[in-house]
């Protein structure tokens, strides 16, 4: 069993992860491991030549435990957040996204994290067996890249440069597209919106021509136009989550998503670091905006979109997508 596993370290963690998959996908490397249970590995497709995928998997490090009861019902949810995350990537496929990955499969497989949870291979002490070889992979077409934060903390020298707000503004734009199809164009196939809830750098690639790919779909909530059933409500990263993602009581719908855009649009631009803002809740107390020192319309569209209060927000991605689209013009013709 030792042999068919591969120990890697990524942001100075060791992670157990499978030689292989399914008998088929050979796996290559961790290209993102985030703070919870989620890893996207790279791996080749040995029953295509040269073909390369990437895969969302699951790090059970520290989420099971050997004197924990509650292990099989952990193991259990987490899979079936995988089969949801992999539902919605197929809805947002259907109605023509850009931007996001393309399943390739959805296969069955081996995870050593459950045999060993403390992450590392100890002889005779496998645990869970029974879970251990039937795991779920999302496999997704390849795209070369690293996060928007890898990206940031290599490549940009000075957020105050008009190159760089001009990224900003570019990568803005789209995402704002995104967001349209999602709280407003799903509604036409699906009588739905889908709300992505946790935007954040890491949850973005940034491919060598920098174009970019919105990955991590587990978190996304429905929002159903006959009833206002939500699904899902309630996943978000400190920081970036409006106050309505965790408090119920509030309304929730597609702002929240513009205002966890601002508040990245805040930290790109910024030379302060975001969690200087964070209270013990998770949410931000205050931004500076003496911080920023670019475009006065920038500065604006981050004041609006980042309002604590849905209502003083823009109302939905089209009307701040309009801004933005400004701000650009106006950066344009300064840079000539």
């Amino acid at each position: 069993m030792k042999d068919e596993v591969l120990n890697i370290i990524k942001n100075g963690k060791n992670i157990l992860l499978p030689k292989e998959i399914a008998g088929r996908y050979e796996i290559v490397d961790i290209l993102s491991a985030n703070t919870g249970f989620g890893l996207i590995l790279i791996a080749n497709d040995k029953k295509i030549l040269g073909r390369k995928v990437l895969i969302k998997a699951t790090n059970y490090k520290g989420k099971i435990k050997r004197t924990n009861l509650e292990n099989a019902s952990i193991i259990e949810k987490r899979r079936k957040e995988i089969e949801y995350e992999k539902n919605i990537l197929a809805a947002l496929n259907s109605i023509g996204l850009f931007n996001i990955p393309i399943i390739r499969d959805y296969v069955l497989g081996y995870n050593p994290t459950i045999l060993w949870p403390e992450g590392n291979i100890i002889p005779g002490k496998q645990f869970l067996p029974e879970y251990a070889f039937n795991e779920p992979y999302i496999v997704l077409q390849y795209i070369e890249g690293t996060t928007l934060s890898n990206y940031v903390r290599e490549n940009v020298k000075d957020k105050r440069s008009i190159e760089w707000q001009i990224e900003v503004l570019k990568l803005a734009k789209q995402l704002l597209k995104i967001f349209s199809m999602m709280h407003h164009t799903a509604k036409k196939k699906y009588n739905v919106s889908f709300i992505y809830q946790d935007l954040k750098p890491d949850n973005i690639l940034i491919s060598p021509n920098k174009s970019f790919t919105l990955i991590d779909f587990g978190g996304v909530a429905i929002k159903f136009e006959e009833n206002g059933k939500i699904i899902n409500r309630g996943v978000g990263t400190p920081g970036y989550m409006p106050p309505e993602v965790k408090d119920k009581t509030l309304p929730f719908d597609g702002r929240a998503d513009l205002y966890s855009l601002g508040i990245m649009m805040f930290e790109l631009l910024s030379d302060k670091p975001l969690e200087n803002f964070i209270n013990a809740k998770g949410l931000i107390d205050k931004l500076d905006f003496n911080s920023l020192d670019v475009e006065g319309s920038i500065v604006r569209i981050i004041q609006k979109a980042t309002q604590s209060v849905a209502e003083k927000r823009y109302s939905n991605a089209k009307n701040m997508l309009k801004d933005v689209i400004t701000a650009l013009r106006i950066l344009n013709t300064k840079r000539r």
